[in-house]
């Protein structure tokens, strides 16, 4: 069946973790240094259209799909101090995003028992971004401007002997980054490490998976990966370099009875690169700099998991501890360019992660709600890796310690309506960098929502987001250089809230099929 979807939609995004508040520095003792109202609303304009296209080819089915999107970031910055003395900063990032995305997906059985897929996508990001910041005798500007560009392209195999579904393939990808980053201050322009650099990679992976019941109520899989890529740089550095990486993967299930199932999983996973962390950054409001590394690789781990799930009619309760083995994990550590001592992003050794997840899914019909269904959502998390600036152990950057929320949704099918809500627990994050441990704090906060369908082309939907106005919170400690070699400096202490909103988005579907 041939088939055509179009989407289109303007918008405008609120970034509910900033907003109004204050900007304070203490020194070590507690004694206030510099008293500040800050203020630091951020948001985007987006634009953005999609187009689906289906229909038989050659005995299969074949899928084309397209994006394009235009977003347009701002933020408009107010730094007014009023101790020890009156001064006033401003400032503002203006960051514009153009995405363009295509792919395609081919399917074809060649058997009863035998089928082949095949996959393609394209997706190219072409970014500028403009920071400014300004006193009545001081003036910087930060530019950045990056061009990404990913193209993947994967096949595979699947058939079926006896009992067993075997799965084979392999997949090629092109990734690329151009990034030119740079920063003035009072017109002189100031030199940042490896801020010129072009990244590309060339990988391939080939995989092979054995699916097949061991017994009357279990089932294994098993599953290998091999992973090479070649990784060059061109610019502020030159650098070619190889990787090779081999995943097994094993996954036990066991189905006790007909509505549990205990499940047991050994793999080994290669983390993607950010290609960013090559390219040295400057950013105006924290007033960092930020050294691209050039000797960056993947971490990789080994991951040992065992969930439980658990049905009861529509409703599920799932229940999954994880324990992962991190080598050469990515984090924040020193580098040292032309004398001086950067931050960056790095490999800094082994570490380890400990999760424990829970999803619980309850239908409230056999209460009485019809219609209503309750869902929760909890993750907490333990994490050990060896500081690279002080040789302590402490948390991974950017774990936080635990995340929670919990929604309900109300179906209305008589009127065509379904509303609900979900409360997001406070959550904190904690970035160790090298002369700065920096902490972002987001409070626990409501969103509701209701949205009318009067038939499948026409949406509704009412919305009210951060309906308890809870706060952002960002502490930073700075000491005078290396931390565990140097003091602390000040303390820094910025609170923001972006206050209750409401919207509302209107869509209306086109489609053809025949």
């Amino acid at each position: 069946m041939r088939g055509l979807d179009l989407f289109g939609t303007v918008y405008r995004e609120i970034d509910d973790e900033h907003g109004f508040g204050v900007r304070h520095r203490y020194a070590a003792d507690g004694t206030a240094m510099r008293l500040a109202g800050y203020a630091q609303p951020e948001g985007a304009d987006v634009v953005q259209s999609t187009v689906a296209y289906r229909q038989p080819v050659w005995g299969g089915s074949l899928q084309l799909n397209g994006l394009v999107q235009d977003k347009r970031k701002f933020a408009d910055i107010d730094y007014a101090i009023y101790y020890p003395a009156v001064e006033a900063v401003v400032g503002s990032e203006r960051k514009h995003v153009r995405t363009h995305e295509g792919g395609l997906r081919y399917e074809h059985a060649l058997g009863p028992e035998t089928g082949l897929e095949i996959v393609g996508s394209y997706r190219s990001e072409a970014n500028i971004g403009v920071d400014r910041e300004m006193t009545p005798s001081e003036s910087s500007l930060s530019e950045e401007r990056e061009t990404a560009r990913e193209i993947i392209f994967r096949a595979a195999l699947r058939g079926q002997r006896g009992r067993s579904t075997i799965d084979l393939g392999a997949e090629g990808a092109i990734n690329s980054l151009d990034g030119r980053n740079g920063l003035t201050e009072d017109g002189i322009e100031v030199p940042l490490p490896n801020a010129a650099i072009k990244v590309a990679e060339r990988r391939a992976e080939f995989f092979a998976t054995l699916s097949r019941p061991l017994a009357a109520r279990t089932s294994a899989q098993f599953g290998i990966r091999y992973e090479v890529s070649r990784l060059t740089q061109t610019g502020d550095t030159d650098r070619v370099k190889s990787l090779a990486f081999l995943k097994p993967r094993i996954r036990l299930s066991w189905t006790p009875t007909a509505t549990e199932t205990l499940r047991l999983l050994v793999e080994r996973e290669v983390g993607q690169l950010d290609f960013g962390d090559f390219v040295g950054a400057a950013s105006l409001t924290s007033g960092t700099i930020s050294a691209g590394n050039a000797d960056l690789e993947p971490d990789s781990l080994w991951r040992l998991e065992l969930s439980w799930e658990r049905r009861f009619g529509s409703g599920s309760l799932t229940a999954v501890v994880r324990r992962e083995w991190i080598s050469d994990l990515v984090d924040q550590l020193p580098l040292v360019a032309n004398g001086v001592v950067y931050d960056a992003v790095g490999n800094i050794g082994a570490a380890c992660r400990l999760e424990f997840e829970a999803s619980l899914k309850f239908p409230l019909e056999r209460l009485g709600a019809r219609g209503v269904v309750v869902t929760a959502d909890m993750l907490a998390r333990r994490s050990r890796a060896r500081d690279p600036s002080t040789g302590e152990a402490r948390r991974i950057s950017d774990d936080a310690p635990f995340e929670g929320r919990v929604s309900f949704a109300h179906d209305i099918t008589k009127w065509k309506l379904r509303w609900g809500g979900s409360y997001s627990f406070a959550r904190s994050e904690t970035r160790f960098k090298v002369d700065e441990i920096e902490t972002e704090r987001l409070g626990g906060r409501l969103d509701l929502f209701a949205e009318y369908r009067p038939d499948q082309r026409w949406t509704f939907r009412l919305f009210g987001k951060n309906l308890t106005d809870s706060a952002a919170t960002r502490a930073r400690n700075i000491y005078d250089g290396v931390r565990g070699r140097n003091p602390l400096r000040f303390r820094e202490l910025r609170l923001l809230r972006s206050g209750r909103y409401v919207g509302l988005t209107i869509e209306r579907s086109f489609g053809a099929t025949g």
